[in-house]
């Protein structure tokens, strides 16, 4: 989805290993809340945006924000310059379920202990090990 960009062919690639099985994701379910926002907000058509978000929240395992992820993205965003509390939130539930991998290209969370960032240039390769 979105206009070109220099990620858009790899994240595509992510997406669609998700969708045919190949790869198992988890997100929080704040990535749902996230995308829907944002992509509401370029296209201003809420029912797109709403199905685009269900069929996002299909492609992985959704994980519900609980208190302790609360907490725990609160800590992080306090200790981190870089960290916006909504990326601190997606780490927190990330290391709260024992996820240690991230695909983003928010290199924020290059300094997130426990939680290494994989870039999505070279996700596919470094996450089926091809």
């Amino acid at each position: 989805m979105g206009a070109e960009h220099l990620y858009r062919a790899a994240c595509r690639d992510i997406v669609g290993l998700a969708a045919s099985g190949v790869l198992l994701g988890d997100a929080s379910v704040e990535l749902v809340q996230e995308f829907v926002h944002v992509r509401t907000r370029r296209l201003r058509d809420r029912r797109e945006s709403t199905e685009a978000g269900r069929e996002i929240g299909r492609l992985c395992r959704l994980h519900p924000l609980e208190l302790e992820d609360l907490r725990l993205g609160l800590e992080l965003f306090e200790e981190s310059t870089r960290l916006e509390l909504r990326d601190a939130l997606h780490a927190a539930t990330a290391l709260n379920r024992g996820i240690g991998l991230i695909v983003s290209t928010d290199r924020a969370f290059d300094g997130v202990a426990g939680l290494e960032r994989v870039d999505p240039l070279g996700a596919v390769e470094r996450l089926t090990d091809a």
